[in-house]
């Protein structure tokens, strides 16, 4: 939301894309939610997202999804605890 108000109200193609996928993450975890996670936060979020997804010129399929790969993940030192 941060970014989308500082962008005037835009987003570039990454950053639709990246909030179309959270979306569709968000979206598909609401139903499991009880009450001890907070979901009417977890819901407003939603609401937003959709309010700013729903400014992209682009469909939402038009855009490729991003391959995980971890491999690009950050690999922390594995250093015992003291």
């Amino acid at each position: 939301m941060h970014t989308w108000l500082d962008g005037g109200g835009t987003l570039d193609a990454r950053g639709f894309r990246i909030l179309h996928w959270r979306a569709s993450q968000l979206t598909a975890i609401l139903a499991e939610l009880g009450e001890g996670d907070s979901p009417e936060y977890w819901h407003r979020l939603s609401t937003m997202a959709a309010h700013v997804a729903s400014t992209d010129p682009r469909p939402r399929d038009a855009y490729q999804p991003e391959t995980w790969n971890p491999e690009k993940l950050v690999q922390l030192p594995q250093e015992p605890f003291s």
